[in-house]
């Protein structure tokens, strides 16, 4: 079986080797290309030299024997120092170009013409273009040609090579170098040009994030606004539904006291008359007292989740709205199954109460004789669902897809915000966990066709 980690590991190896142990960023990928080719370029020549040795041990050409051998040292010293340190790249390549340039002017000083050999040359020259870029590239280039120069006008030890083969030499290696050049330019180009552009899309993407990150507070800041202005209208609601929940013990205490007054009067209030009117009082307050408990529960923002019974909250909601309901000819229809959640029971009021005030507005506002509110609760795969319906004849399908959006109302401005359903799925998303889903329903009940919107809310048990 073929050992991918064995190749990978050679991979990581050869790629260490030629880097110099450094690594190096997305932004260093020139200065890394220009390692890699030093590395090469000495690794070549570490083959090549010990080649040349041999050939010149054959040929009785002692002399460059130990001159090569001076360079095979030369190399590995300059292969070990670019492992030093990074910052030593520039010292360690103008000592490795000046000892090249030597080696080549002592392969034309000592080399017969007819000797092949010195021809590698070329090549390894141009290789300065790379790895010392071509402005400084271009200089060594023409020093070496200037030393070639000069090896021709000495008399220490005569130069074989003739002027035609000098300057034959000196063009090949200007047309190589220039095309060499001119590809480098090209890399370093392109280079600076994705080095640019990375910049500039960090910068769009940095200023992109800043500004999604602005917008997404704002939005908070509005949903704050929404929320507080949802509370308040939520409160106007309340505060009429705790009118007409007091109405009625209110004016049972003021007969019930008037009755005892007038019976005090006219000397005819016997100790039975005096308890029986107490004990009404004394129930009248309680229901009072309930009443408050029961709008304090509503008003409370829960900081922690807790355990409650579903029929519970429920039945308990529809204590605070059902006299406000009834009073407008609007029955109301509960079938709820006991079922234990843990979870915020304020907030789940909150969307009960307001689905119940959308489907009273609706019902006023539709000329069916027989106006209903149906609730419901079922268990379902681990979900409770709750169902609110009405019989105001459904929600206009052009406007269904809206209905969630915030500032969406088919109400007049002074008769709604239109924040209720937005806020509405906002809670039910965010604090309840759960989900909110909208449809047209046509039902029977009681042997009657209605048509209606039906609102199903989805909790995890």
């Amino acid at each position: 079986m073929y050992n991918f980690s064995m190749q990978s590991d050679f991979k990581s190896r050869l790629s260490n080797l030629f880097n110099s142990g450094w690594t190096f960023s997305a932004e260093e990928k020139l200065e890394q290309l220009r390692f890699q080719i030093v590395n090469f370029s000495v690794l070549l020549a570490l083959i090549i030299v010990p080649i040349g040795m041999t050939y010149n041990y054959f040929a009785g050409n002692f002399t460059l024997i130990l001159v090569e051998a001076f360079v095979f040292f030369f190399l590995v010293f300059i292969l070990l120092r670019l492992r030093i340190s990074r910052e030593m790249y520039e010292q360690s390549t103008n000592i490795l170009t000046v000892g090249v340039l030597l080696f080549f002017d002592a392969l034309f000083l000592f080399s017969d013409p007819k000797d092949l050999k010195f021809t590698w040359i070329l090549v390894y020259t141009a290789v300065f273009i790379f790895f010392k870029g071509n402005k400084k590239g271009w200089k060594w280039i023409l020093f070496f040609c200037f030393t070639v120069v000069l090896l021709k006008f000495q008399n220490i030890h005569p130069l074989l090579f003739s002027w035609t083969q000098i300057s034959y030499f000196f063009l090949v290696l200007l047309v190589l170098v220039g095309t060499m050049s001119f590809f480098q330019y090209i890399i370093e180009d392109n280079f600076k040009t994705i080095v640019a552009q990375k910049r500039d899309l960090e910068v769009f993407n940095k200023e992109l994030e800043n500004k999604i990150k602005h917008e997404v507070e704002a939005n908070r800041e509005k949903d704050k606004i929404y929320f507080q202005q949802s509370k308040m209208a939520a409160m106007g609601e309340m505060l009429a539904n705790i009118a007409h929940q007091w109405r009625q013990p209110l004016n049972s205490i003021s007969v019930v006291t008037g009755g005892m007054q007038m019976n005090k009067n006219l000397e005819v209030l016997d100790d039975e008359n005096f308890d029986e009117g107490i004990e009404s009082i004394e129930k009248s307050v309680q229901y009072l007292s309930q009443t408050i408990t029961d709008f304090s529960d509503y008003f409370r923002t829960d900081k922690n989740s807790s355990q409650f019974d579903i029929k519970e909250s429920l039945l308990q909601d529809i204590r605070l709205v059902k006299p406000s309901l009834e009073s407008v000819g609007i029955k109301i229809v509960i079938d709820v199954q006991s079922c234990v959640i843990d979870s915020f029971k304020s907030q789940l009021s909150q969307v009960v109460l307001n689905l119940l005030s959308n489907a009273k507005d609706a019902l006023l506002n539709c000329e069916n004789e027989e106006k209903y509110i149906f609730i419901f609760s079922q268990l379902k795969n681990n979900e409770v669902i709750i169902t609110v319906r009405d019989s105001a004849g459904g929600i206009d399908e052009a406007i269904m897809p809206k209905i969630f959006e915030p500032y969406f109302t088919t109400k007049h401005k002074s008769q709604g915000t239109g924040i209720g359903l937005f806020m509405t799925q906002e809670i039910v998303a965010k604090h309840l966990k759960g989900s909110i889903n909208v449809l047209n329903i046509e039902y029977e009940y009681e042997g009657k066709h209605y048509k209606g919107a039906q609102f199903d809310i989805s909790l995890e048990v």
